[in-house]
Formats: structure tokens, C-alpha cells, sequence
């Protein structure tokens, strides 16, 4: 009798055992099952440094905090992921979604990252640095590609010369106008402490960091994007994504002829660009913007050539004229080539201050609009690169000669400054050259500071940003100078739409 029972009871432990074994099988299969759906999971904040590779949720945010402003074009959607409910914590604040970006294990940077985060409901990314970091203040550049390219726009820090920081968190925004997963690439352009840009000799001292380690995301590093946006009048977009828009830049010895090397070509190659295309908002073009529509340019090969510009005759009148150098007379060449356009002049001038009283009248009196693009030598040249504030205070006393001399009062609009690819010569160290995408970033800024304080004081000048147009695609010039002809195109489109001028 007590045989029989211990071998009932053996019985049951064994289906016991046997049941919980198909449990727990079961469970490992469902986890696997989730992880490879890249289901995010509800996470401590403070777990995150063991758990870096992982892809999180935390904080939902109120439908207060997830509003837009009144003038964004916006689409409704709701996150793809599933989702666990958890108990709102006792202070009632509610909680924010993130999601962690792996890092890239060989950055230079590595060591000194504590985490990359995305805020989906707030278009935010967050790199988060450890104390005592060799970079206090990196100075970064992201992007965002996918169905379309978005830039990562990243906070200004105080007094305007400290970039994208929020003590030991840089943070940034972007704006992409569709959903889905998105690669996701920052860089490193410097990571020394705060540029000082009223200084020329401080600047002189900074070299662009090792590109060859300068990701801090990991390869094939992406997002997933729920709150689309679109702050613009088109956006550059694909219907099939061949590879991540990763930085395009040149390593040494990468010139023609050695440039075919497979060393090279990884790097320097133009393909990766070649799959986008700009789309022209319709929401904005239904609104009327662009009262005359966008007009047809003819795609130019031969940009150079300005022999038959209208400013070279006294006896032809020009609509519009482009001032500057290479990058203005690029302009006024795929202007010549937009449908019905009547005459365009160019008149070539290098820095600012070449800008005199007799050449003002002359431009004045030939041009309906002028549309000034002088920045590029003044951060190339080694005898006369100006720092951005000095570049700034030469462009603001320009533009105090043109208010004293405009006597024909001409149309005076200020073109936004173009980055250019990061070719052997900007990153070489010592500094050889100054147009680096942070440098340029600042004439920038600064342009737009000037022009809005002269706009706020009763001056007729006006700025043209065109930035989401070129920024998108700033590394893809053919020859690491010049904006690449697709989206100087585009550019020429714009320029002739926005400005309203007559074509028909």
C-alpha cells in the first residue's frame, strides 16, 4: 500500500514537472517572440546603464504636453508598439515615452556617453554624457533618413555661442513628415570646450575631430518615428530606402586618381544621395504660397559661364541679380534656366567688405532684386578668414551702405549660407580651413540675428532661408565646394517662387 502511494505521488510530481518545463518553454518562446518584434518594454529610469542596448518606454505624456503649435501641418497617428500599463506615480505627474539608440562601440566618444535617447512624443534626442567627459560640449551634427531625410536640430545653449547644451544632456529636435523606423546618424564635428566665435586666433586652434570614429550611433542605429511634422514647404523624400544617408566625407589620400579604391569609395560615393528626390509640400501650395505655382528649371551642367549676364550691359535692365561668388553665380545660372524667366545678372564679389558706394549704385540701378550670397570666402582663405562675428559686423555695415545708397530702392534679400561636404582640407589639422557645418551654422545664425533687428528697426531687407532645401543633402557636393545640381535646382525653384518673381 505505501508502495503504491510513493509511486502515485512520483506520478504526479513528474507531471508537475513536466507542466511546469511546457510553462516556462512557452515563456521564453513568447519573450523571444517580442524582443524580435522590437516590442519595447516599461523600464526603471535607473536600469538604463545595465541595459544600454535595449529599446524602452517610459512616461506618457498628457495630451497638453503632446500638442502642437497652431502654424504645424501635422498627421494623426499613434505608436505601432504594444504597450503595458502602468500605476501613474504618486506626485500625478504622467509619464514620457523614450526609446535608447545604441551606441557605436568604437566612437571616440564611447566611453564618455552614457546613453542616447528618443522621445518619440516630443521629436527628441538626447545624448546624455558621463561627468568628467573629455567632450564638456561636443558640437554634433544628426540626421534622420528613411522615407524622407530629416535634420536633427539641436537646442541653443545661453548667451549664443554654447550650442546645443543643457549642462551635461545635448538636446535636439527634428521634424520628418511620415512615420515608420528612420536610421539614425549624429556625429561629432568638434569636441573641444565652447568655441569662442568673436575670436579669429581661437577659432584657428580647433580641428574637426577624427571622422573616421566621429559616429557615436551605431551602425544601422534607428528610431521609430510616431509624430510626424512638416515645418517646411517640401522635404527631400524616397520611395525605397537602398542604404542609410550616412556622412559623406574624404579621407586622406582619396583625390583623383586614388579616389576608386575601395578605402575611398566607401566613403566619398554620391550613390547614397541619388535615391531622393524633393516633394513640394501640397499642404503649403494649397494655401497659396507660391501664387505663381513652382516653376520648371532647366538642369545645368555648365554652371560657370556668365559672359552673357544682363550686369555686364549697360544698355539690358536685370529682374534679379545674385552677389557673391562661385556659389551666387551656381545660383544665377539655374535662375537663367527657370521657364520664363526675364533677364538675371550676377556680379561676383568675394568678402563683404569689397562692397563699396559706387558698386551699390551700379547693382541698384541694373537690379529689380538682389540677392546677396557672400560668406564662403570669408572662412576659406587663410589671409582674410573672419571669424563669425566679424564676418557678421562686415555684413551688417554692407547692408548700412546699401540702405545709405539704395537711392533706386531695390528689392535687398539675404541668402541663408550653404554647408559644404567635409573634404581632406577642412579636416585637416592644423586648420587649413574654416567651413566646417558648425562654422557655417553660425554665419548663419547670425546673418538671420542681423537681418531680423534691421527688419524690427524699419530696414527693407529680407532673408531667404534655404535650408530645407540644402541642409537635407549638405554632404553631397560633387567636388566638396558647391551645392550638388539636384538640389541647387530645387534651390533655384524656391528662390524664383518665394521671392515672387516674374515668370510665367
Amino acid at each position: 500500500m505505501l508502495e503504491g502511494e510513493n509511486m502515485n505521488n512520483r506520478r504526479i510530481c513528474f507531471v508537475k514537472a513536466v507542466a511546469a518545463g511546457a510553462f516556462l518553454l512557452a515563456t521564453v518562446m513568447a519573450m523571444t517572440k517580442i524582443y524580435q518584434s522590437n516590442t519595447f518594454l516599461f523600464v526603471r529610469r535607473d536600469a538604463i546603464s545595465s541595459l544600454s542596448s535595449s529599446r524602452r518606454l517610459a512616461e506618457r505624456p498628457t495630451s497638453r504636453n503632446a500638442q502642437r503649435t497652431s502654424g504645424e501641418v501635422v498627421f494623426s497617428s499613434q505608436l505601432n508598439t504594444a504597450m503595458v500599463k502602468r500605476k501613474k506615480p504618486r506626485n500625478k505627474q504622467r509619464q514620457g515615452l523614450f526609446e535608447l539608440v545604441e551606441i557605436e562601440p568604437v566612437s571616440s566618444l564611447r566611453k564618455h556617453i552614457e546613453a542616447i535617447e528618443h522621445v518619440p512624443w516630443r521629436r527628441q534626442v538626447k545624448v546624455q554624457l558621463k561627468a568628467g567627459s573629455r567632450c564638456r560640449r561636443p558640437y554634433l551634427m544628426g540626421r534622420l533618413s528613411g522615407q524622407s531625410i530629416g535634420m536633427i536640430d539641436w537646442e541653443t545653449g545661453q548667451g549664443g555661442t554654447e550650442f546645443h547644451t543643457n549642462g551635461t544632456t545635448l538636446k535636439g529636435e527634428y521634424n520628418v513628415p511620415t512615420t515608420g523606423r528612420y536610421y539614425i546618424e549624429i556625429i561629432i564635428i568638434y569636441c573641444t570646450p565652447p568655441l569662442d566665435y568673436y575670436d579669429k586666433a581661437s577659432i584657428h586652434d580647433k580641428c574637426v575631430e577624427n571622422q573616421q570614429f566621429s559616429r557615436i550611433t551605431a551602425l544601422n542605429a534607428s528610431i521609430n518615428v510616431a509624430y510626424p511634422n512638416i515645418l517646411h514647404y517640401g522635404y527631400w523624400e524616397t520611395p525605397r530606402v537602398s542604404t542609410p544617408l550616412y556622412t559623406r566625407w574624404q579621407p586622406s589620400g582619396c583625390r583623383p586618381p586614388n579616389d576608386i579604391s575601395d578605402r575611398c569609395i566607401e566613403k566619398t560615393s554620391l550613390r547614397r544621395f541619388m535615391q531622393y528626390r524633393f516633394r513640394w509640400s501640397e499642404a503649403h501650395a494649397s494655401r497659396g504660397v507660391f501664387p505663381r505655382g513652382i516653376p520648371k528649371v532647366k538642369m545645368l551642367q555648365d554652371w560657370s559661364d556668365h559672359a552673357d549676364s544682363c550686369a555686364m550691359s549697360d544698355a539690358r535692365k536685370c529682374h534679379v541679380c545674385t552677389v557673391g561668388a562661385s556659389h551666387s553665380r551656381r545660383l544665377y545660372r539655374f535662375l537663367e534656366g527657370v521657364e520664363g524667366m526675364p533677364e538675371v545678372g550676377y556680379f561676383e564679389v568675394k568678402y563683404p567688405d569689397d562692397v563699396d558706394k559706387e558698386l551699390i549704385v551700379r547693382m541698384t540701378e541694373k537690379c529689380g532684386t538682389i540677392v546677396l550670397g557672400l560668406s564662403q570666402w570669408s572662412a576659406y582663405t587663410p589671409e582674410k578668414r573672419y571669424s563669425p562675428y566679424q564676418f557678421a559686423q562686415q555684413y551688417d555695415d554692407m547692408l548700412s551702405l546699401f540702405e545709405k545708397y539704395n537711392a533706386a530702392k531695390a528689392r535687398i534679400v539675404v541668402r541663408s549660407v550653404h554647408r559644404i561636404s567635409m573634404g581632406d582640407i577642412m579636416l585637416h589639422c592644423p586648420v587649413w580651413e574654416l567651413r566646417t557645418p558648425t562654422i557655417m551654422e553660425r554665419y548663419n545664425v547670425l546673418l538671420r540675428e542681423i537681418c531680423a533687428n534691421r527688419r524690427k528697426k524699419g530696414h527693407d531687407v529680407e532673408f531667404l532661408d534655404t535650408d530645407f532645401i540644402t541642409l537635407p543633402m549638405w554632404d553631397s557636393s560633387r567636388d566638396w565646394n558647391h551645392v550638388m545640381e539636384k538640389v541647387q535646382k530645387v534651390e533655384a525653384q524656391y528662390v524664383a517662387a518665394a521671392l515672387e518673381l516674374d515668370y510665367s
